[in-house]
C-alpha cells in the first residue's frame, strides 16, 4: 500500500494548489483521508489523484462548486447533461462578454500621444504582464474616496516587498487588498501612493502592455515603463492608514460559499441602496428595495444578519474571480469579508450599515 502524501506531494500530482485543496476539503469536494490533530496536516492517497484531477478540470470549466458535487455524484448520462446544461450556461457568458467588447473596442479613443524614450529613472522597481496590472487597478481602484479633506484616502498605495507586488485602496467604509506575484524584483521594497484616478485612467494603456515596469520616483511617486514607453505619476503627501493593523484584527470566524454570478444578480435586482444579508446552514436571502431572493449557500456558522451598502457588494463581487465567491461574517458591526473561493488574492472587506440608529 503506497504510503500517504503530503498536501505538497499531492498538489503536485493532481495539478491543483494547496490553496484549492484546502477549499476544496472544507466545502467537502474533496476530503483528505487523514488529518493530523496536533499539526493540522492533511494527508491523501494516491487513490484520490484521479477525481481531484476530474475536479480540477470541472473548475477550468468556471463550473460553481455545487455543480461539481451534483456532477461528481452523478452517473454518465447525468454527468453529460449537466455538462451540456453548465456549458449553455458559460457560452451564454461568453456572449455578453463579447458583446461588452465590442462596443468597448468601438469607443476606444485613439493613443494619448505618449512618447517613447530611452530609459526611465534608477530605482528599486518590478516587473510583470501589463493585463495583471489591470486588472489588479480595475479590482482596487474603485475602494478610493473620491474626494474629502483626507486627500491620502483618493490613492491607491503601491508596495513592493519579500517578493510580492500589492495595491490597496480603502475610503474607511470598504478596504480592497489585491497581491500579485512579480515576475521579477530589484532594488529593494518601495511604496508609493499615487492617486486612483490617474492609475485607472491609464488601465487600457497597462492592459495593451505585454510587459509593464513599476518603479520607484523617489519623490514618492510610481515610473511606470509599459513596453519602452514611460511616464511618471506623481505621489501624494500624505500617510496611508494602518491597513495591516486592520487586517491583523479580524475575526475570520465563519464562512460561506455562494455562486459568484448568481449573487451579482442577485443584488443587482434588489434595487438601489442598502442590501441585508441573512445566512443560515444552506441559504443566504439577500433583500433590497425591489425585493429579495433566496441563494444557496454553503455556511458553517450559526445565522447572521447584516447590512451593507449595495453598491460597495456589487464592486466587491465584480472585483473577484472564479465561478465562486466566499463571504466571511462575524456579526455586528465587524468588517464583512468577500473574496474568491480558490483564488483567494483579492480581498474586499466592507464596513456594515447600522439599523439601530434613527
Amino acid at each position: 500500500m503506497e504510503r500517504l502524501l503530503t498536501i505538497g506531494t499531492f498538489a503536485e500530482r493532481c495539478g491543483l494548489p494547496r490553496s484549492a485543496l484546502r477549499f476544496y476539503d472544507e466545502c467537502g469536494l474533496l476530503r483528505p483521508v487523514a488529518v493530523d490533530d496536533a499539526t493540522g496536516y492533511r494527508y491523501y492517497d494516491g487513490s484520490q489523484v484521479r477525481q481531484a484531477e476530474l475536479i480540477r478540470r470541472l473548475r477550468g470549466t468556471d463550473m460553481p462548486v455545487e455543480r461539481v458535487r451534483a456532477f461528481l455524484a452523478a452517473d454518465g448520462t447525468e454527468r453529460r447533461r449537466l455538462l451540456d446544461e453548465h456549458l449553455a450556461v458559460v457560452e451564454e457568458h461568453l456572449e455578453g462578454l463579447r458583446t461588452a467588447a465590442s462596443d468597448l473596442l468601438a469607443s476606444l479613443d485613439e493613443d494619448d500621444g505618449e512618447s517613447r524614450v530611452e530609459a526611465g529613472r534608477a530605482g528599486a522597481s518590478c516587473a510583470l504582464g501589463g493585463a495583471v496590472v489591470a486588472d489588479a487597478v480595475a479590482q482596487v481602484a474603485p475602494a478610493a474616496a473620491a474626494g474629502g479633506e483626507r486627500i491620502a484616502l483618493g490613492g491607491v498605495l503601491v508596495e513592493v516587498r519579500d517578493g510580492s507586488l500589492r495595491f490597496v485602496a480603502t475610503d474607511t467604509y470598504r478596504l480592497v487588498v489585491r497581491d500579485v506575484p512579480p515576475e521579477s524584483t530589484g532594488g529593494g521594497p518601495f511604496r508609493s501612493l499615487v492617486p486612483a484616478v490617474a492609475l485607472t485612467a491609464r488601465v487600457e494603456a497597462f492592459r495593451a502592455a505585454a510587459r509593464c515596469e513599476l518603479r520607484a520616483s523617489g519623490e514618492g511617486g510610481l515610473v511606470l515603463d509599459l513596453d519602452g514607453t514611460i511616464t511618471t505619476v506623481p505621489g501624494i503627501t500624505a500617510d496611508f492608514p494602518d491597513y495591516e493593523q486592520i487586517l491583523q484584527g479580524l475575526l475570520r470566524e465563519h464562512r460561506g460559499v455562494l455562486d459568484r454570478r448568481a449573487l451579482a444578480v442577485a443584488v443587482a435586482e434588489a434595487g438601489t441602496g442598502p442590501v441585508t444579508l441573512s445566512v443560515a446552514a444552506s441559504t443566504l436571502t439577500l433583500s433590497g428595495p425591489a425585493g429579495s431572493r433566496v441563494l444557496r449557500c454553503e455556511w458553517d456558522g450559526p445565522e447572521r444578519t447584516v447590512t451593507l451598502n449595495g453598491v460597495f457588494l456589487a464592486d466587491a463581487i465584480d472585483a473577484q474571480v472564479g465561478p465562486d465567491v466566499i463571504l466571511e461574517i462575524s456579526g455586528g458591526l465587524e468588517p464583512v469579508i468577500v473574496r474568491s473561493a480558490d483564488a483567494g488574492t483579492v480581498s474586499v472587506l466592507i464596513m456594515p450599515i447600522r439599523t439601530d440608529v434613527h
